[in-house]
């Protein structure tokens, strides 16, 4: 059994549960539009892909639902 250790480079916490060499969140959305001109080429697939991603989320969230709803009303019989 391997045991795990510490990463020679890693860094102790500063007392509240964060690593003392992280950065404040950045709003900066320079690099983002950076990828525009890479990105407009495509712009159908990259619909395509959002479109597939919000799909398979919502599908995520939906189906232990659905299966719940399934096994509590569906396999009920009646008499």
């Amino acid at each position: 059994m391997a045991r795990h250790s510490k990463p020679a480079n890693a860094k102790p916490a500063n007392g509240n549960g964060a690593r003392s060499d992280e950065r404040p969140k950045s709003r900066n959305v320079k690099p983002i539009k950076a990828l525009l001109p890479f990105i407009s080429p495509h712009k159908g697939l990259v619909i395509g892909a959002l479109i597939a991603l919000v799909l398979a989320a919502s599908m995520t969230l939906t189906l232990p639902t659905a299966f719940r709803r399934m096994i509590d009303n569906g396999f009920v019989g009646e008499n």
